[in-house]
């Protein structure tokens, strides 16, 4: 469970470094922007994919069985 959250964090600060690198060169390449940029977007997918919903309720329907 904690080497998940490692390689979670690690995808996201690989992506973000990638893609900061890439602007600031004067060619700007391409593919590092590219490979950042599906780094940083894998990586809050696993966060993402790890909290939960909430849950939903209906208030109109528990206000009315409260009356």
């Amino acid at each position: 469970m904690k080497n998940n959250r490692i390689y979670t964090i690690a995808f996201i600060v690989i992506g973000s470094i990638l893609v900061i690198y890439s602007q600031g060169d004067i060619k700007n390449e391409l593919v590092l922007v590219l490979l950042g940029i599906v780094f940083l977007m894998f990586g809050l997918f696993r966060i993402n994919s790890g909290i939960s919903s909430k849950k939903i309720e209906d208030e109109y329907i528990k206000s009315e069985e409260e009356e």
